[in-house]
């Protein structure tokens, strides 16, 4: 009796139904964030996992401070990973001069990795985002205001004005636009501030992530 055939199952890979691209400048105590969706080209959120005030809490009195911090900011990305299902990752290259800021780095960025294990992931390091969004001896002043006058969207953003992670995040997401031909670079302007541009202290939508 011939044995019947039996037929392999079509295995069907979708491409990444995912919308979003997420953009991480990742700290120990405050990671800054940035998410931009592909279908509607602009950046829909901007934020941060500030975890600089565990040490004072009573809850955590006794614990490993760094795992209990590493643990807040897996909990973060992980819902962050659920709210905005990502295409790709990409992250700003961290760096550190002593050797235990190296170490908690390190440590924070396993945890990072881990979380988006199966996402494509890209680096890049500070010296090419400085020169992609402005030139390669840029301030932060200076970056954050190029940001503002090619993105105004986001002036008003109290967020954007005061952490220097989240603002760092919004600026390595660019990079990864403007080097992929996502945003066209003929159109991102480089030029001084002929005016400087007003530091509001209003914020459009609620986006401090502080958790603990």
């Amino acid at each position: 009796m011939a044995k019947k055939k039996v037929k392999e199952k079509e295995v069907v890979i979708k491409d990444n139904y995912n919308d979003y691209i997420i953009a991480i400048d990742s700290s120990m105590s405050d990671s800054g964030v940035s998410v931009y969706s592909l279908s509607k080209n602009e950046i829909v959120y901007v934020g941060h996992c500030n975890t600089g005030n565990v040490r004072a809490l009573k809850k955590y009195r006794g614990y490993n401070i760094n795992a209990v911090k590493l643990s807040i900011q897996r909990d973060f990305f992980e819902d962050l990973k659920r709210r905005f299902p990502p295409r790709l990752v990409i992250f700003e290259k961290s760096f550190a001069k002593f050797k235990k800021e190296t170490e908690a780095i390190n440590q924070m960025n396993g945890v990072l990795y881990s979380v988006f294990w199966n996402y494509t992931q890209i680096k890049y390091a500070p010296t090419s985002v400085k020169a992609e969004i402005a030139h390669g001896k840029a301030e932060k002043e200076q970056v954050r205001d190029i940001l503002l006058l090619n993105l105004p969207e986001l002036e008003g953003n109290k967020l954007f004005y005061d952490n220097d992670n989240a603002s760092d995040a919004v600026a390595v997401l660019m990079t990864h636009l403007l080097k992929t031909g996502i945003y066209k670079k003929v159109d991102w302007n480089k030029g001084e501030l002929k005016i400087p541009l007003p530091k509001k202290r209003i914020a459009i939508t609620k986006i401090n992530n502080t958790i603990y």
